[in-house]
């Protein structure tokens, strides 16, 4: 892992000739040690080095200074994805530069394909049985148009071609908000329509009936779907 020293760059000192309003210097830096190098900094310029850092607010790491720590320089580095939020996530570069989220205990899927485009974060996927390998589509209980649901969409990237996905846990979305209620059992519905969640069971022969779970509360969903029990 990148090694976390006392000592700060001293060309990477942009120090303010004074402190700023809340009595605090802003830090910038462009290394791999730069969090723990500038808590340290306002560690010092506090006087309280070696201590614990308390009463100055929050720290916020930006978009530009959080893209020089991962890469494929050879150094692991755990580091926040902050690119798609809400809902940042934890993620692992190993030594070759390969992102791992680490965001769950092995109930998410990472890298699957995106074969239909009209995905989004939060929709139920079923892998298609006749595309490549690892492609996944928007799941229907609907007679016709019938795919399985396997688990939900979490996060979209590599230019909208990969999506990794829940297959047991919770997830929020605040497009579900005041349409499902708190302890409500939910089932895969009609895809595009509410993340093809549904409050019932649809009916008819040749349609999927698949318990997927419940809301915690107005907008959070806990995943936990059973096999399909009937079709």
């Amino acid at each position: 892992m990148p090694l976390w020293t006392s000592v700060f760059p001293a060309a990477l000192d942009t120090f303010t000739a004074g402190p700023q309003i809340d009595g605090v210097d802003t830090v910038w830096a462009n290394n791999v040690n730069q969090p723990a190098a500038s808590i340290e900094a306002i560690e010092t310029k506090l006087g309280v080095t070696g201590g614990n850092t308390t009463g100055v607010g929050g720290y916020s790491f930006q978009a530009a200074g959080k893209a020089a720590f991962p890469g494929a320089g050879g150094d692991p580095t755990l580091w926040v994805d902050n690119s798609m939020g809400p809902g940042f996530i934890l993620t692992y570069t190993d030594e070759l530069g390969t992102d791992w989220p680490i965001n769950s205990l092995s109930n998410i899927g990472v890298g699957y394909t995106v074969a239909d485009p009209a995905i989004a974060v939060g929709d139920l996927v079923g892998i298609d049985p006749a595309g490549a390998a690892d492609d996944v589509v928007r799941a229907d209980a609907n007679a016709g148009t019938v795919y399985q649901m396997h688990g939900v969409v979490i996060g979209i990237y590599g230019a909208g071609v990969l999506c990794d996905i829940l297959y047991c846990g919770e997830i929020q979305n605040a497009a579900w908000t005041g349409l499902f209620t708190q302890g409500m059992p939910v089932y895969l519905g009609t895809k595009g329509v509410n993340s093809g969640l549904a409050a019932a069971p649809p009916g008819g022969i040749g349609s999927i009936q698949q318990e997927i779970g419940f809301f915690r509360n107005t907008d959070t969903l806990v995943v936990r779907p059973t096999l399909v029990s009937t079709i």
